[in-house]
């Protein structure tokens, strides 16, 4: 692949175990794909929960575009993932589900996943108190609940679950919507991190 007068364009390929950088070239009209690196993308579980090590993932990023630019200009770039896998990232470019996490750890939250029926609730989260006494919440998380069809999929989980002693919330990067509706509360989880 040579340099001159070439587009290039940089593709990430995550697979369920391994990833690899593909660099695509177009020169007059035809097109060379290579590719440069290859990884391994394992998983990691944290506390119990497997999640992909985006860590590592970022740095494999990296890694891919410094062997790229020793062809030339990268023109566009763009990363493809195996599955449904996904991330929520917040205005930062944080992930907002890893940010809930950690916040309920610091709290001194146990936390696992729930099942009601087909659906996932994102986090059921204990703690006991001094008089022995425990709490639980039921936590969704969702960067916007705007719209109907994604808001009537996080409230249904905690709308059917049948533990009515359990705090019951949607955590948001959502400033409209918010509030308390048939015992769930859905807050701004940015405030609700701080406190707020």
């Amino acid at each position: 692949m040579e340099n001159q007068n070439t587009h290039y364009v940089l593709a990430f390929d995550f697979g369920a175990s391994s990833g690899r950088a593909i660099l695509g070239a177009l020169k007059d009209g035809k097109i060379e794909m290579k590719e440069i690196h290859r990884f391994s993308n394992d998983p990691v579980i944290v506390n119990g929960t497997m999640y992909w090590d985006t860590l590592r993932q970022f740095f494999e990023i990296k890694q891919g575009i410094v062997k790229a630019k020793k062809y030339g200009t990268i023109d566009s770039m763009g990363i493809d993932t195996w599955g449904v896998d996904f991330g929520l990232i917040d205005e930062h470019g944080a992930l907002l589900e890893n940010a809930v996490h950690n916040e309920l750890k610091i709290r001194g939250y146990q936390i696992r996943v729930g099942k009601i029926g087909k659906a996932e609730i994102d986090f059921v989260a204990t703690r006991k108190h001094a008089d022995l006494t425990e709490e639980k919440l039921y936590i969704q998380v969702s960067a916007s609940i705007l719209d109907e069809h994604t808001r009537e999929r996080e409230l249904s989980p905690l709308l059917n679950a049948r533990d009515l002693s359990a705090k019951r919330m949607v955590l948001t990067l959502d400033r409209f919507g918010l509030g308390k509706s048939d015992g769930v509360t859905v807050a701004n989880a940015i405030d609700w991190m701080l406190g707020k």
